[in-house]
This record gives C-alpha cells, structure tokens and sequence, in this order.
C-alpha cells in the first residue's frame, strides 16, 4: 500500500506543481494547490484502476514500457 500511495502523491505533486502552478494558475494560493492536489490524486487512482483492467500481466507493463520509451531516446 505505501508504494501505491507514494506513486500517487508522487504523481500529482508533479500536476500540482509543474503543470498547474507554473502553467495555468502562476498565482495560486496554497489552498488551491492543495485542492487541485486532492483532485489529482483522486483523478490518477481511478485512472490506475481503470487502467489495471487493461493490463493482464507483468510482461504487458514491460511492453508498455518500451513503447513509450521507444520514441525518447
């Protein structure tokens, strides 16, 4: 669980701050980020969820992998 739960965080700390703060609300207060923040992880757990479905074994998020990784190197 505390993976799971350090991915999310981890993953809306970076909506929250790169992309929210910096793109489309310069002058947020901390109350809107923590908001937006909530939003997010909340956002990127259903998200998983929905995607897990897709996913059928290890060997298939090993693929995924190299598929996006593929194109930026």
């Amino acid at each position: 669980m505390s993976t799971i739960s350090t991915q999310l965080k981890w993953g809306s700390s970076y909506l929250v701050n790169d992309f929210y703060g910096r793109l489309i609300n310069k002058e947020a207060s901390e109350k809107q980020k923590v908001l937006v923040g909530r939003i997010s992880t909340i956002t990127l757990m259903i998200m998983a969820a929905l995607f897990s479905f897709y996913l059928q074994s290890a060997k298939d998020v090993f693929n995924l992998l190299l598929q996006i990784g593929a194109r930026t190197g």
